[in-house]
């Protein structure tokens, strides 16, 4: 059975280990990610997720069979069915920065194998290769509410 872990806050943690996983109200499906050797690709999402809610972070680890179909793909891109094994497979070669999983089902308390803290400072933030890049601040690509958008949207109307 294929290890996964789906990122959320600390205050979500013992409501999840009485009840399970299930989708957002937005989503039909659960984003998660395989657990693999390499700590930074397994969490790579945490500090995105954190830039959002500014809370406590704690990963909820949980196994599904290896040949539950899931949807794998990069961050805004198309995603591809393939089985959790593969999707496992495919987080342990090179070059999976952004790369989500979704989960097509929710997970029941007893599939839980723990629930631990984790730290906010790992992973990448707005996109896998940010650093260096100055963001772009139109309204299309910063969201209002957006931490730090206003000061964006400013400096990128004033540039006009």
């Amino acid at each position: 059975m294929a290890m996964f872990v789906h990122v959320t806050t600390a205050e979500k943690a013992r409501a999840i280990k009485r009840a399970g996983l299930k989708p957002g109200r937005a989503w039909r499906s659960l984003f998660a990610m395989p657990v693999v050797p390499n700590f930074m690709m397994t969490h790579q999402w945490t500090r995105e997720l954190q830039k959002w809610s500014c809370q406590r972070m704690v990963g909820v680890y949980f196994r599904i069979p290896d040949n539950e179909t899931v949807r794998v793909g990069r961050f805004k891109e198309p995603k591809h069915l393939m089985t959790a094994a593969n999707a496992s497979a495919l987080v342990r070669t090179a070059d999976t920065l952004g790369l989500e999983v979704e989960v097509l089902r929710p997970i029941g308390a007893k599939d839980i194998h723990a629930i631990r803290n984790l730290r906010g400072v790992i992973g990448w933030r707005h996109f896998p290769g940010a650093n260096g890049i100055k963001p772009c601040g139109c309204p299309v690509c910063v969201l209002r509410g957006e931490p730090g958008g206003r000061k964006l949207r400013q400096a990128f109307e004033d540039s006009l």
